[in-house]
């Protein structure tokens, strides 16, 4: 099971169709979805839009579809922090 919430801005986010996205921010609690994504590439995806997920990854909280870009995989990415 995915969980969206512990993704922090940066984090790599592969759909259940092969596209790569990048997560972007927690939404607030007055929005529908959780989550804002950003597209990065795959096949049938317009490279750069943005999009939302519920915290489990999903597009769609209800009425969902085998097409959708679900995420199925959550890639970290590393961070690294300097003393100055």
């Amino acid at each position: 099971m995915i969980d969206l919430t512990i993704c922090r801005p940066g984090d790599v986010l592969i759909s259940s169709r092969g596209a790569i996205l990048k997560y972007v921010e927690k939404l607030n609690h007055s929005q529908y979805m959780d989550h804002k994504v950003k597209y990065i590439k795959g096949d049938s995806v317009v490279k750069n839009s943005y999009g939302t997920r519920d915290n489990m990854g999903f597009v769609y909280k209800k009425n969902r579809k085998d097409t959708d870009h679900n995420i199925i995989e959550i890639r970290k990415a590393l961070i690294i922090e300097r003393n100055r």
